[in-house]
């Protein structure tokens, strides 16, 4: 095993030594300073970098970050970093992580690290004048010397997430006058010691993120050099005036700071060279220039140079407010500004990964909307409305209407809008080029999606999610030229829209004319008024492609049939889910073929005719769930239920006509009467709460002996179905039985059995219940 390990180690360090500049290998020996399998953040790791100069000549934050990528993905390609679940961060294995320890010791003592050892004292250093950076995070440290050894070399120090290390002597940063990144995140401090003053000419990162107990922290003020300033989560409550002479900072994270509430008017106007200011679920105290003792945000919109902005502003007047010059913002590329509050919100943003989102709550006063509203709805990828008074439609918020990178719109009690747009006569070339989502709900007002004339045919193109909830007014979804443009879209969800009659419009277009093509998911929740699912479909879409189809409380239907024939239920080869709840319309699944469309063959002398089979119907289907369907009678033919070979899970719950599963036609049988349907992958079969059922098969003319083979079945449960006289398996169907539920073991006893071992398997599988 010994050996084994080593021969990994020596080939991360081959790929170490093939690495081709000495900045990368750096940054991949300063990822060994974090614990095994930490999640080490590409604003953390920036800051790091800086403060050793391995990311070259830079002289913007925004340059550090792009030199840092090029590394990340080279030690990620080289297999010695793995990616994260996006490009916020990085992680080391912990093998690697071992092996990249190795390296750094062997760097003439370059490197000291002890991380998550639970460690309770501090470290006695041989040769720490040689050191060049420590890390002893993930410990339980609480106590640090008065005085450090002489570490005139160390550049960095990490003591983070020692949460019971409560006090840092005023001496200990004396003898290190190197000192450039300082990690002190997560510890239980409530003030700095007074030698950090000391560190004035070298420290360019500090990261005091999650000191909760920390309120003092005045003394940064002196550090002169100091670009990245992370107090996330602190317990500061007002952010001193001596922070405003660290005019080379260029990052300062203020994130969910709960008891910021003052910060002095001209501090954050003095941070000139700032490029990304993070103040969300923190400070929103904002104040008119001039008028009061807080910051204004003409103060933020003075910083040119911001490249990242994310605020907090409560007050929806600030949006017709003007808070001066702002075209700069054109260069924002990241943002997140908030003027709606609440865990719904906070949720859509945390999904967000584009970095560029915008939550607005609008009041009567909040329009007409100032300049800085129209640059940001210039460049927003998401935008959240919630509760907006006074907004009739979203061209408000952007007279030009165009939205170019507008890639997903979320509107929630948009209680006065009719229209989501509402085209007058001076229209854009094109609208929403970019949208790929769009969701609707609780608009109780609004009549229609688009109104006017239709533009620019890329309008909408990109649109992959439609969903619409809680829409009372709304009788039709898009009119049916804006259908024909949705070319990517690939989900459907509409509910509880009372008044709502059909979802598709297609007036004036032949069916072959699709151009839908890439729907994969249509579900209808509660939708009392509608009477047609496939109606203005045919013609628009590829149902060939569509994967989930959910139908539920959907009483209005005009049809007894879900598919109003078999070579229409055809179409849906790539089905996998079917979900069909609570429609009481339904007699069957699949309407027998119109006897008007068959063949008629008379006095011809022929013995034989040889007619194409029939192609598989729902051959992908995967699940099958059926709730509630009081008209249901039967589910489909049973040549259906032979073509099931995806089938994983199969649900029948509550029908109350339902007499059998599947009904016979003509079918094959075996020589002896048999006929034996196999049903490879079913894993789950459930029937419950049907009071008619019969049996699994029903036939017209004679009835052969119906064998169910379910080889992988691992759970059965049958309930309150008292007249169900016989189950159809044979001892193939119990290999892997793990459960099998009844409520009923007097209904059981009784049960015809066609092997007698089926019957003993399951009692033994009740018994261990």
């Amino acid at each position: 095993m010994y050996g084994g390990m080593s021969r990994v180690i020596a080939s991360i360090k081959l790929s170490y030594d093939f690495l081709e500049t000495s900045e990368t290998k750096l940054s991949f020996l300063l990822c060994a300073l974090f614990p095994e399998d930490h999640k080490i953040t590409m604003d953390v790791l920036v800051g790091y970098a800086m403060g050793e100069n391995s990311l070259g000549v830079v002289e913007t934050l925004r340059e550090a970050r792009g030199n840092l990528h090029i590394m990340v993905d080279t030690l990620v390609s080289s297999g010695l970093l793995l990616k994260g679940e996006n490009d916020g961060y990085v992680v080391m294995h912990d093998i690697v992580c071992d092996a990249a320890i190795s390296i750094a010791r062997k760097n003439k003592n370059e490197s000291i690290i002890s991380t998550g050892l639970g460690l309770q004292k501090w470290l006695e250093m041989k040769e720490a004048g040689k050191c060049l950076r420590m890390s002893l995070m993930g410990n339980d440290i609480h106590q640090v010397p008065a005085v450090t050894p002489e570490c005139s070399q160390l550049m960095t120090l990490s003591l983070g997430s020692n949460r019971s290390l409560e006090e840092i002597p005023d001496g200990f940063f004396g003898g290190m006058k190197c000192l450039a990144t300082l990690d002190l995140s997560d510890i239980g401090i409530s003030s700095l010691p007074q030698s950090l003053s000391s560190l004035n000419n070298c420290l360019r990162s500090v990261y005091l993120d999650k000191c909760i107990r920390l309120e003092d922290i005045s003394v940064i003020g002196n550090l002169k050099t100091l670009e990245v300033l992370n107090l996330k989560g602190t317990g500061i409550p007002r952010l001193p005036e001596e922070i405003s002479k660290l005019t080379n900072l260029k990052m300062l994270n203020l994130t969910n700071i709960k008891y910021l509430k003052s910060i002095p008017p001209t501090v954050i106007s003095s941070l000139f060279n700032l490029e990304e200011l993070y103040m969300r679920k923190s400070f929103s105290r904002w104040e008119m220039e001039g008028t009061g003792d807080n910051a204004s945000l003409a103060e933020v919109t003075s910083l040119t140079n911001l490249t990242s902005l994310y605020l907090d502003i409560p007050n929806a007047k600030w949006l017709s407010t003007d808070i001066g010059q702002c075209h700069h913002w054109e260069k924002l590329e990241k943002f997140c500004f908030y003027t709606a509050v609440g865990y719904s919100i906070f949720r859509f943003f945390r999904k967000s990964e584009r970095y560029r989102a915008v939550s607005l709550e609008t009041s009567s006063d909040s329009f007409p909307v100032a300049a800085w509203v129209n640059v940001l709805m210039g460049r927003t990828y998401d935008l959240f409305l919630f509760k907006c008074e006074g907004m009739k439609n979203v061209l408000q918020l952007n007279p030009n209407g165009r939205f170019y990178n507008l890639k997903s719109l979320d509107i929630k009690y948009g209680r006065e809008m009719e229209y989501v747009v509402n085209v007058e006569e001076q229209v854009p070339e094109t609208m929403f080029p970019n949208l790929e989502i769009l969701k609707l709900s609780s608009m109780y007002k609004l009549k229609a999606i688009w109104n006017g004339p239709l533009i620019e045919r890329t309008s909408f193109g990109k649109l992959k999610v439609l969903q619409i909830s809680e829409c009372d007014e709304l009788v039709n979804i898009l009119p049916f030229l804006l259908w024909t443009r949705l070319q990517n879209l690939e989900e459907i969800e509409i509910e509880k829209c009372t008044k709502l009659e059909k979802v598709f419009e297609s007036d004036g277009f032949e069916d072959g004319s699709a151009n839908i093509l890439k729907l994969r998911s249509i579900k209808l929740y509660n939708l009392p008024s509608l009477t047609s699912i496939w109606k203005g479909a045919v013609p628009l879409i590829r149902l060939e492609n569509l994967k989930i189809l959910a139908v539920t409380f959907c009483n209005s239907l005009r049809s007894g049939y879900l598919f109003h024939s078999v070579a229409f239920s055809q179409r849906f080869q790539q089905l996998e889910d079917l979900k069909i709840i609570k429609c009481r319309p339904f007699i069957k699944l699949i309407a027998e073929e119109d006897e008007k469309e068959g063949m008629e063959i008379k006095s011809c002398p022929i013995n034989f005719i040889a007619l194409p089979p029939q192609p598989p119907i729902f051959s992908n289907l995967k699940k099958l769930n059926i709730q509630s369907c009081n008209g249901l009678k039967c589910i489909f033919p049973i040549q259906i239920l032979q073509g099931l070979l995806q089938l994983e899970k199969f649900f029948v719950y509550d029908c109350n006509e339902m007499e059998d599963l599947t009904e016979f036609e003509e079918c094959q049988e075996e020589e002896d009467g048999r006929m034996t349907i196999r049903l490879p992958r079913l894993r789950i079969l459930v029937l419950s709460k049907l009071p008619r059922l019969s049996s699994f098969f029903s036939h017209r003319r004679r009835l052969p002996h119906v064998l169910l083979e379910c080889p992988n079945l691992k759970t059965l449960g049958i309930y309150d179905c008292p007249n169900l006289k016989r189950l159809p398996f044979g001892p193939q169907s119990t290999l892997k039985l793990k459960k099998f539920y009844i409520n009923d073991v007097e209904w059981f006893e009784k049960l015809k059995w066609d092997d007698p071992s089926v019957k003993s398997q399951l009692q033994q599988l009740l018994s261990e219940d």
